[in-house]
This record gives C-alpha cells, sequence and structure tokens, in this order.
C-alpha cells in the first residue's frame, strides 16, 4: 500500500537518529514525517548512557533537560564481566561542555524523544515500512 508522504523530509527509523533529526529538522522549519517498522518502540534498550557532548547538542531542543531529569549524571565508570572488571575509568565531562554524561537507558531517552515530537505536534507512523518512491521531475529542484 502507497502513502501520500506529504512532507519535506521523510525519516525512516525512530530510533534516537531519527527523532532527533526530526525535531531539528521540524525545528528549522521542515515538514517533517517519520516512520518506523515496529508497532512501538524497541522492548530492550540498546544504549545505556547519553555522552556530555549529545547532551549539548540536545539542550536548545529541550530534550537534554527531559534526560538529564530523568538519568543520573556520572564521572566515573566500572562494567564488570565474568572474570573481573572489563573496563574502569572516568568519563567526566569534556573540556568543551560542563555537562556530565547521564546514565539512562535507551528506552527511557526515546520517551524523552517521544515526548518532545508530541510537543511539536509530530506523530511516529507505525508499522510502516519504506518500500519505494518515485520523484517527478517537476518535483526535482536543484540549486
Amino acid at each position: 500500500m502507497a502513502a501520500n508522504m506529504d512532507c519535506d523530509v521523510l525519516i525512516i527509523g525512530a530510533g534516537p537518529t531519527g527523532m532527533s533529526a526530526a525535531i531539528a529538522l521540524h525545528d528549522a522549519g521542515f515538514k517533517v514525517m517519520i516512520i518506523d517498522k515496529h508497532q512501538s518502540g524497541l522492548s530492550f534498550s540498546r544504549a545505556i548512557l547519553v555522552n556530555s557532548q549529545t547532551l549539548s547538542l540536545l539542550k536548545p531542543f529541550g530534550i537534554a533537560d527531559k534526560i538529564m531529569a530523568l538519568g543520573h549524571p556520572f564521572s566515573s565508570i566500572t562494567i564488570n564481566g565474568p572474570e573481573g572488571i572489563i573496563i574502569k575509568g572516568s568519563v567526566d565531562a569534556d573540556s568543551t561542555c560542563a555537562v556530565h554524561p547521564t546514565s539512562l537507558p535507551q528506552l527511557i531517552t526515546e520517551k524523552c524523544f517521544n515526548e518532545g515530537l508530541g510537543e511539536r505536534g509530530i506523530n511516529i507512523e507505525r508499522p510502516c515500512s519504506f518500500k519505494s518512491f518515485q520523484q517527478k521531475e517537476d518535483m526535482l529542484k536543484l540549486s
């Protein structure tokens, strides 16, 4: 079934990257549509933290504040495996920003993005898969 994609930008995939792109493009004045093949977000987390640079980039969009309100800032980390410590070290905020990395499972991070999308009136079309498109010559504008 073909859908009418009346938008400036079609974003395929509603993970953190797709949702952040939708928010940034919307705030820059583009009409965006975001689709995802899953009925709802994933039921597991692929990440457990948001780094300080990412938080700094998300700050103008109001998403960093949501993440920092729900997450836990940290300045050191220890990752254990079956044989003992795998990684141990400092993860202070980088020198370009004063925001500490924040521990927050991706499932909750995505809820923060979903809230930001909702505030902008952007809905994720689910489940929706991208199959093909046709470009019309009269729609092609190059500058």
